[in-house]
């Protein structure tokens, strides 16, 4: 463990120093740790949203506007550390890549053409990623009509995956057998693909 800067003292993990209440650098850790949660994909997402306002009010940089510089440094580590934990953890797509990624399951490359952190998927979906560019493509030519009845398609496959997923989990807290998260690994990189179409299909950008 980690000495407090201030009073010499075991600091562990938390924002503040036990012993005299000092800010800490921000230290590696779990996001879920970071935010006083369990490593689960089934949150309690009021208990983040309130664990999260609780802690963003004493980490803030403003509060420590008139202390020492090394605290005002520290103080900017912890809310850049809270920040990046809600946004790991907020999102249930983030969430579950987060947890598989903690738990050694990287998710596939959803392109064929790219590599992936884990292994790529079936060429059967490749083959069906395919299919839909060129079913969009003579849609568009077709009219909204067309191209609403392929979204619908999509967002239905969007869905399955994401129930997949949440049995995944489901199944995975119960037991904690691992190997039951690989089908959520391969319907996340599915995820991805689905959610750049249906932008597409919307005309929105997508990240």
């Amino acid at each position: 463990m980690a000495a407090c800067w201030s009073c010499n003292q075991e600091a562990g993990e938390e924002p503040f120093c036990a012993s005299c209440g000092k800010v800490q650098p921000a230290r590696p850790r779990s996001f879920f740790a970071v935010l006083g949660l369990p490593a689960k994909f089934h949150l309690d997402e009021a208990a983040l949203e309130k664990n999260y306002r609780d802690l963003s009010r004493k980490v803030h940089p403003d509060k420590f506007a008139k202390a020492l510089p090394r605290e005002r440094r520290f103080s900017l580590e912890q809310s850049t550390l809270l920040n990046q934990a809600l946004k790991a953890v907020r999102d249930p797509v983030a969430r579950a890549e987060y947890l598989l990624k903690t738990n050694g399951l990287p998710v596939p490359s959803e392109e064929a053409g790219k590599a992936g952190a884990g292994e790529r998927l079936p060429m059967e979906f490749y083959e069906e990623v395919m299919e839909d560019r060129e079913a969009l493509l003579e849609a568009k030519t077709s009219g909204p009509d067309e191209v609403q009845k392929l979204a619908s398609k999509i967002t239905a496959r969007r869905d399955a995956a994401l129930s997949t997923i949440d049995r995944a989990f489901t199944t995975w807290e119960g037991n904690g057998d691992k190997s039951v998260l690989e089908p959520a690994a391969t319907e996340l990189a599915k995820l991805r693909y689905y959610a750049r179409f249906l932008d597409e299909v919307e005309g929105k950008p997508h990240e």
